[in-house]
């Protein structure tokens, strides 16, 4: 498996329930034109809003984790952050990945995708857990 790229993903479950956060927000955008009408003040609010509905759902939906050529990209649902393998200091049981910039400065990037949590389904978190698990594993090689 050497070279070969980590995808980590939520179950398809999750991710069309994240994906589904986003198109709230378009629905929303529904309210705000039936709201404000065809008038600019509207028709601007109604874009800004579905527009950011859109890239929350596709974000949403995409979210995970990928490790290759000795980094770690996080897609979450406002950004995105690629870390160096040899900068990571440990992956944190929040999950978090903790690491250090090129000038030792700490930082902590979040991997709520893949959180815990006791009010999710048994088998979600089993399946985070193990992806979490994959994750500490893979940014232990090449150390």
């Amino acid at each position: 498996m050497r070279g070969m790229a980590l995808v980590l993903r939520p179950l398809v479950a999750t991710r069309l329930a994240n994906g589904a956060l986003g198109l709230c927000v378009v629905v929303a955008a529904g309210g705000v034109f039936s709201e404000f009408g065809p008038s600019l003040l509207g028709l601007v609010l109604t874009a800004a809003c579905g527009s950011a509905g859109l890239v929350l759902a596709v974000r949403g939906y995409r979210s995970g984790v990928l490790c290759e050529h000795g980094r770690v990209t996080v897609r979450g649902f406002l950004w995105t952050r690629t870390i160096a393998r040899s900068h990571i200091v440990e992956v944190t049981d929040f999950p978090a990945i903790r690491w250090q910039t090129e000038s030792g400065r700490p930082r902590w990037t979040p991997i709520t995708t893949l959180m815990v949590d006791s009010r999710q389904l048994p088998y979600v978190n089993t399946h985070n857990l193990r992806s979490i698990g994959e994750l500490r594993r893979w940014t232990r090689r090449g150390r």
